[in-house]
């Protein structure tokens, strides 16, 4: 999962002038990231996908008039250690921004590409696309499983 944001630049960057062009009226106020993403995925229609541990204990900025998703997400997101973008299909990605240590080690796989980089991108991308709306992963405990939680 270190790979997640570049993954996420990475299928984002093409989409970024020819999806998102719309406006929506928006109204969210401030809240945990999880309540705020599902507010924006319901009030724009755009499916979302996160995980959870990655954006628990964080607090979002709250998003009142009309916006293009672009910029709901920037603002929204303004001034945390969230990123988020949309990729091909339309999905709102949100994750962590990568931190010095993981950047390192995302160059250092980069060189070294293997079977879990391979393995990764395509079950992200394989996740991306068949999402239907909101999808966020939670930890279930002690026990190690992990639950998909889907709205």
């Amino acid at each position: 999962m270190r790979f997640l944001p570049f993954l996420m630049w990475l299928l984002c960057a093409p989409v970024m002038a020819a999806v998102g062009n719309d406006e929506f009226d928006l109204n969210i106020p401030a809240a945990d990231a999880d309540i705020a993403l599902k507010h924006l995925s319901r009030q724009t229609g755009h499916s979302v996908i996160f995980q959870s541990v990655e954006v628990e204990d964080i607090q979002t900025n709250s998003l009142a008039g009309r916006y293009t998703i672009h910029v709901a997400i920037e603002v929204l997101l303004q001034g945390t250690i969230l990123m988020g973008g949309l990729t091909e299909s339309g999905v709102i990605a949100v994750s962590r921004k990568p931190t010095g240590k993981k950047e390192e080690n995302l160059q250092m796989s980069i060189k070294n590409p293997g079977k879990s980089l391979f393995a990764g991108l395509v079950a992200i991308i394989t996740t991306l696309t068949a999402t239907p709306h909101v999808a966020g992963q939670e930890n279930a405990g002690k026990s190690g499983s992990l639950t998909l939680e889907e709205i």
